[in-house]
């Protein structure tokens, strides 16, 4: 049996807008291979997109309370605690050093992962100084994107939700991310 663990995050983004129809949004998705095998470690990142259009595409988003469950049984819900959700966290370690990449607009900045829900294993990326602003949207260039790179650790047990734990690899699919603002 394959483990689906559901990569759950919240981003809660602040965003300047004049209009209460405004055409604001932003996406973060997070990169993990599909496979992992028990005891590995790989890179992996998490990338926020400021995603506005129309008017409001000439303004700059702040994001905030970037949170991420590593492994949850239920694909679409970013806490990881509602029907059905089981979270399984020590599952997967995060490693830093958490650092915004190069050429993108928290380039050079660094993050701290905090464990803000024993119980699920949901983490917090909290930048060290400053906030994160991401840019307008540009194809000419990425500063309307921040991708936090790190490593995870798949942890030396099994996943309790597996139906398996004869496994050494299991499967995983990234859940799609949410994004969420406030005004």
């Amino acid at each position: 049996m394959h483990w689906a663990a559901a990569l759950t995050l919240l981003v809660v983004l602040i965003i300047p807008i004049n209009d209460a129809f405004a055409g604001v949004g932003g996406s973060a998705t997070p990169n993990m291979p599909t496979n992992a095998t028990v005891g590995e470690t790989f890179n992996s990142s998490l990338t926020i997109v400021n995603n506005s259009n129309g008017t409001e595409a000439v303004g700059t988003v702040t994001a905030s309370q970037i949170r991420m469950v590593p492994s949850c049984s239920v694909v679409n819900d970013p806490t990881c605690t509602g029907p059905g959700a089981v979270a399984d966290p020590g599952t997967f370690t995060l490693n830093g050093p958490f650092t915004g990449r190069a050429g993108t607009g928290c380039a050079g900045q660094t993050f701290n992962a905090v464990l803000i829900n024993p119980a699920t294993g949901q983490v917090e990326f909290v930048p060290t100084a400053g906030t994160v602003v991401l840019q307008q949207p540009s194809i000419g260039d990425d500063l309307d994107t921040c991708t936090i790179d790190y490593t995870v650790t798949v942890s030396t047990r099994f996943p309790t939700t597996t139906q398996s734990p004869q496994r050494r690899a299991f499967r995983r699919r990234p859940t799609p991310a949410r994004c969420s603002s406030t005004h």
